[in-house]
């Protein structure tokens, strides 16, 4: 093999994009650690116990910004409950995260152990 073949192969090697060009680390990161929605330990919400899903989401997801965490909530609820969620203003609005899961508590506070 003559050396302007090798050239061209490092050249086009070069030239890849990576996922890490194309994603942030952020959501490498996202992808990877966190279950997908109906696989076993992923967050799940029913309509009950709000505090709990909300706590174990919060973990799942420290390294998010709060418009991410917001916008992937209803991905791990049943589907009339993240429908609901979709049209809460806080969600709509999406720039704050202690504001959304304060609009959530208010919302799903009577079947909360938590709060009762």
């Amino acid at each position: 093999m003559g050396s302007s073949s090798r050239k061209q192969r490092a050249k086009d090697t070069g030239n890849q994009t990576t996922a890490k060009q194309i994603y942030p680390e952020q959501l490498i990161s996202a992808l990877s650690l966190f279950p997908l929605p109906h696989q076993i330990g992923a967050p799940y919400f029913d309509g009950t116990d709000i505090t709990d899903f909300v706590i174990y989401c919060e973990d799942l997801t420290m390294d998010w910004t709060d418009g991410l965490r917001i916008k992937k909530i209803p991905l791990c609820c049943e589907k009339m409950v993240g429908r609901y969620v979709k049209t809460l203003k806080s969600y709509i609005e999406g720039d704050s995260l202690e504001r959304f899961i304060n609009e959530l508590k208010t919302q799903y506070k009577d079947d909360d152990m938590e709060q009762k």
